[in-house]
């Protein structure tokens, strides 16, 4: 269904409560900058005759494809409110985006089917994708005003027409210059204290025609959602495309983008866990409130690391996620005017991620209470028994930014805890050619493309990091634990400044992919009514790593103290040595669809696709030799949908089924996996309603079933819902307006269904509701104010337990992490067009 800016804006705001503001104009905002919106509904004809050239080698309208499409826009995109790109999508029915993690780095999953990050899901932009696989794509698309559209496809020919696409294709489509020159800029305040300014220029060069350009990008700074004492969203991008047309049959779009942006990452915090009945349920813990609380503070923000070999590393949190890029992207198109016509897409990139980030390294065992803390954990035992021939007689807790004694740590903030966590800083650095090389052969009724996809991927990956011990507040203190003797004198340390141990996480090597992937694809009209079409890829892929091998407990070089049990040894450090690691995989993917068109008004269609991942090849380097390779997910998908529309009403219902088998979940810090069947049935829906000109109402959602099977290679779960997604989403929006257009307002309500937190079931998410609201005016033709607001009720509500210890059983613990959805924002945006 194509989405226009007025649905789409309200439509993006009932996100759950971790959708955060990043564009700010709903209602009918958009449509109110040039004249009253018009009395046709979103569904009508008209609307439907939106092009989409994503899922498809030939240009169709949204009625006539064989299978489930979105179309965003332009102002759509500008003006979402969507933080990110998981806040973006969970608007798209069938999809469930966990956006509580910020701008970057979460997981987006699509009908059912639970990847971590965003696999099973191609990122692309201009019909060409950012990266192989879905591990931490999202970090090379900026949405900003250079875009000018994004197609959403789920299921369908994807799994054909690229690599580790089998569940969707998002792409992003540039923003084209016209004939007459034009500009935008959009200046936007949030409440937690960030300023961004988008601007966009295009326009025509010379006088000629043939030749446009377009210029944009944004810069931003400020506080993240949550306050670390101190700004961790900071940069922006910056792009360029040149579109020359040689003649009425070849064209050449030349795009170059650089990024260089910090973004804040959230990972799960500290919660309290309560057995209720035979579940267990998450609530906030006395002095912390994971939803508006981050342990990430001033204390513990640039560590230099301790090594073996002294080489000087340091995390500075306040740097987040480091993004920084430069792609050049060359699309050529020759049409020989007799049918034939030949198209190539070429991407050249260099890309630099460098994430630093402060996270739990375990399990939910590393939050005790002080008090059994001192009293029980291993640490502080083998502390004592390593200072007893200094008359070492037990320990006690010390703050490192006063140096003093915690007299009462069962009073500390109010719950009396401490949790050890994690500084990690993960870097990757990769050169990629990808090509995408297609000849497609039109006669009045049938269209055949055959293509080749090629990809050759270098990566240079490490991590390493240090284990930090602290208590449980917002923006936490770094505690030393220090032996005493029986005089209360200090004769021994544990920790360095707060560190319990360094080098933890450690990995260090390099991974190379090749991939070439034929396709062919056929589609067919024997009839007016009805459309037929089919295709087949073949993919062939070589993974090659070399993986530094690791030992445990190395002595540590440079200044240290001995009397200081953490400046002793690494937890683990590279030993100069080299294993090398290969896996080959092979597979072929298929699809048919087919679309009957009964009239203006009203279409059904139905598909099966047969497709395949080849998973996430950078974890090779935390397994010297083969042992992280994935073997390959095989995801098969059925769908059967009906479109309707008339000028006041548009319904669209799509039924799917999806079989699949070795989805890979990540359950652990180092990149360890656990594989699992499941089996996702479910109905998606998609409707908007105008019975007058100034009220709408939209809604769509989806209800599914998703359950395991083979979890781990054994039967002990099967038949439980897949971890962390719900089977029930429903977004409802009424929206009013003046009747000249000039002013909107919008409330949307979304209900996300009960989750579990672990895949045993036994750590259950509640079902929550969030309200969003927002208004917006037309000062002038050309400029609108706005004002948004999103989790309104600000209510604590959970998408995810403890993926790095506990997300296959929660286990006991009366604490454990958890990740809530972000707190209560608003943001103001002004935005001028001329």
């Amino acid at each position: 269904m194509k989405k226009s800016g007025n649905y789409q804006r309200l439509r993006a705001s009932f996100l759950p409560a971790a959708l955060l503001t990043s564009g700010a104009l709903t209602g009918q905002h958009a449509l109110a900058q040039t004249a009253p919106a018009p009395a046709t509904a979103i569904g009508a004809p008209s609307e439907l005759d939106e092009i989409v050239v994503t899922g498809t080698t030939i240009k169709e309208t949204i009625m006539q494809t064989s299978f489930a499409v979105t179309v965003v826009n332009q102002e759509a995109l500008a003006n979402s409110p969507a933080l990110g790109l998981a806040a973006l999508l969970t608007s798209i029915p069938g999809f469930y985006g966990e956006a509580s993690a910020g701008e970057d780095n979460f997981n987006i999953s699509a009908r059912g089917v639970r990847g971590g990050f965003l696999e099973y899901i191609s990122l692309q932009e201009d019909g060409l994708p950012f990266l192989y696989n879905g591990f931490l794509e999202e970090l090379e698309l900026r949405r900003d005003l250079t875009y000018g559209e994004m197609q959403v496809t789920r299921g369908g020919p994807s799994g054909v027409l690229t690599s580790n696409g089998a569940a969707a294709i998002v792409n992003f489509i540039s923003r084209k210059a016209t004939d007459t020159p034009e500009g935008e800029v959009a200046v936007s305040y949030y409440n937690y204290g960030e300023v961004r300014t988008d601007v966009f220029y295009g326009g025509p060069i010379g006088n000629s025609g043939d030749t446009t350009a377009t210029i944009g990008g944004y810069f931003r700074r400020g506080d993240g959602v949550k306050n670390v004492g101190y700004d961790t969203n900071n940069g922006g991008q910056f792009r360029l495309t040149l579109t020359h047309k040689f003649d009425d049959s070849t064209s050449l779009t030349v795009t170059y983008k650089h990024i260089d942006d910090h973004t804040q990452f959230f990972l799960p915090q500290p919660v309290k866990i309560t057995q209720s009945g035979s579940v267990q349920r998450i609530s906030p813990i006395p002095g912390f409130n994971a939803e508006t609380d981050y342990l990430q503070g001033r204390e513990g923000q640039l560590i230099n690391i301790k090594s073996p070999n002294g080489d000087g590393q340091s995390i500075n949190l306040q740097d987040g996620i480091w993004e920084r890029s430069d792609t050049a992207t060359f699309i050529v198109s020759h049409d020989w005017q007799n049918g034939l016509r030949f198209n190539d897409s070429l991407r050249i990139a260099k890309i630099k991620t460098i994430d630093n980030d402060l996270r739990n390294l375990g399990g939910n065992s590393q939050i005790q209470s002080a008090a059994s803390f001192l009293a029980t954990n291993p640490l502080v035992t083998n502390l004592i028994s390593t200072f007893a021939s200094k008359g070492a007689v037990g320990a006690e807790l010390v703050r490192v930014d006063s140096g003093a004694v915690i007299t009462n740590p069962a009073a500390m903030n109010g719950n009396g805890l401490l949790t050890q966590m994690g500084a990690n800083q993960f870097i990757q650095s990769t050169d990629e050619i990808i090509n995408d090389a297609q000849l497609t052969y039109r006669t009045d009724k049938n269209s055949a493309t055959l293509g080749l996809l090629t990809w050759n991927v270098n990566m240079d990956v490490s991590q390493n990091g240090v284990d930090f011990l602290m208590d449980v507040t917002n923006q936490a203190h770094l505690v030393d634990v220090a032996a005493v003797n029986a005089a209360g004198q200090i004769v021994g340390h544990l920790t360095d400044n707060g560190v319990v141990q360094y080098d933890t996480g450690y990995a260090s090597g390099t991974v190379n992919i090749k991939s070439n992937s034929v396709y062919l694809n056929d589609q067919y009209q024997p009839i007016d009514p009805l459309r037929l079409d089919a295709g087949v890829r073949f993919e062939k892929v070589g993974y090659k790593s070399v993986s530094e091998n690791a030992a445990g407990n190395v002595p540590l070089s440079g200044v240290l103290d001995p009397n200081v049990i953490a400046d002793q040894a690494a937890a683990g450090y590279g030993t100069g040595t080299y294993t090398n690691g290969r896996h080959d995989l092979s597979a072929t993917a298929w699809t048919a669809g087919a679309n009957y068109l009964f009239n203006d008004n009203f279409s059904v269609y139905g598909r099966y696709s047969n497709a395949f991942d080849t998973g996430i090849a950078n974890f090779a380097v935390f397994c010297p030799g083969s042992g992280c390779y994935s073997p390959l997910t095989r995801l098969r998908f059925g769908e059967l949908g009906v479109r309707f529309a008339t000028p006041g009403i548009y319904a669209e219902l799509t039924g799917f089924r999806s079989v699949n088998k070795n989805v890979s979940e990540v359950i652990g810090n180092t990149g360890q996996q656990i594989f699992l069947d499941n089996v996702a049935t479910g109905a998606e829906f998609d409707g908007k309603w105008r019975p007058v000109s100034v009220f709408t109402l939209d809604l769509s959602g989806v209800w599914q079933h998703s359950k395991l099977s083979a979890v781990g290679g054994t039967t002990s779960f099967d038949g439980h819902q897949i971890d962390r997604l719900p089977n029930t989403a429903i977004h409802l929006t009424p929206t009013v307006s003046t009747p000249d257009a000039r002013a909107s307002a919008y409330v949307t309500v979304s209900y996300i269904g009960r989750r579990w937190g672990d895949l045993a079931n036994t750590l259950q998410l509640d079902a929550y509701t969030d309200i969003a609201a927002g208004v917006s005016y037309r000062i002038t033709p050309k400029m609108t104010l706005s004002v948004q607001g999103t989790n309104l009720t600000d209510r604590f509500s959970i998408t995810e337990g403890n993926p790095r210890g506990n997300s296959v059983v929660a286990g006991s613990n009366p604490y454990g992490f958890a990740r809530a959805n972000l707190p209560r924002t608003g943001k103001f945006m002004l935005d001028v067009k001329f």
